[in-house]
């Protein structure tokens, strides 16, 4: 499940609280993460491995997914606060990518500017995986410095000609 990373680790954070809830709630498997919060993670005592743990061993197998398989979960608080995991197949990610394409009239002559995290559902199925399955130039913008410098996003739109904005 893609979720965000706290901006803070410190006692209280109500980020560091949602993931620590999704955590429990898919019964406390390992996480991903990089290697700078890894350490932070495991201070809670959260199992959890970074990419370069996982670049190091051998090639792994391709996992030849079907159409109503698991692709992932989406989690939401809704009102409560208590997370919520919702079942996204492949086939529901794979829909949804072909009516975005097609409904946008997407071309691999289109250039997408974003700064939408890939934590998040638009982030990562309408910024990322729809541009790349249509064969789409894509430049992206940490969220951290958009919110900073609105206008070095405003920038590299018009630098690379952008024709799909994402935000």
């Amino acid at each position: 499940a893609p979720i965000n990373p706290p901006v803070s680790f410190e006692e209280g954070s109500e980020a560091l609280a949602k993931i620590v809830n999704v955590w429990t709630v898919l019964d406390r498997p390992a996480m991903i993460t990089d290697e700078a919060k890894k350490e932070q993670y495991r201070k809670l005592n959260l199992t959890c491995l970074s990419v370069n743990d996982l670049q190091g061993g051998q090639n792994g197998a391709i996992y030849p997914s079907v159409r109503d398989d698991i692709a992932f979960l989406q989690f939401s608080s809704g009102s409560t606060g208590d997370p919520k995991g919702i079942i996204i197949s492949h086939g529901n990610i794979v829909a949804n990518i072909m009516q975005i394409s097609i409904g946008a009239a997407l071309t691999p002559e289109d250039v997408c500017c974003g700064w939408l995290p890939h934590t998040h559902d638009m982030g990562l199925i309408g910024q990322h995986m729809c541009m790349l399955y249509s064969g789409i130039l894509q430049i992206k913008m940490h969220p951290f410095v958009f919110i900073r410098r609105p206008f070095i996003f405003v920038d590299k739109m018009t630098r690379h000609k952008a024709t799909i904005i994402c935000t």
